[in-house]
């Protein structure tokens, strides 16, 4: 476990992760890119993504404030290809598909929480091999 005296740095050097780069590439790039496609006008949008480095896996979390998604209503279909949940003209419903694929492939999980107009966190754990 790191030393709570640890700075953010420090704790940033010490994080290693064994994956395809372009993998890893594509996914920050597909979170990156929704959040800010489906931002939302009411508000200034923002996007974070930490790394929690625990025990067994290494933890991303991306964040945004966006539009959000009813997951009551599109959790069973999320990562599913050609599906969207807002109406974007240039949304064609690959991205999430390409990601979770490529999460899976590295032996990762993700797991979803989003809100209405309130915004998503998605969580990408990957194994500590």
């Amino acid at each position: 476990m790191n030393s709570p005296n640890q700075n953010s740095e420090e704790l940033l050097n010490n994080i290693t992760l064994n994956t395809v780069p372009a993998y890893l590439d594509s996914i920050l790039i597909n979170f990156i890119s929704n959040a800010i496609k489906y931002n939302s006008p009411k508000r200034n949008s923002f996007v974070k993504i930490s790394v929690e480095n625990n025990q067994e896996n290494l933890v991303l979390k991306i964040s945004a404030n966006g539009l959000g998604i009813d997951l009551d209503k599109h959790r069973e279909m999320l990562f599913a290809p050609k599906t969207t949940f807002h109406d974007k003209q240039d949304s064609r419903g690959i991205g999430l598909f390409i990601t979770v694929n490529h999460v899976l492939s590295l032996g990762g999980s993700i797991k979803v929480e989003s809100k209405l107009d309130e915004g998503t966190i998605f969580y990408i754990q990957f194994p500590k091999k």
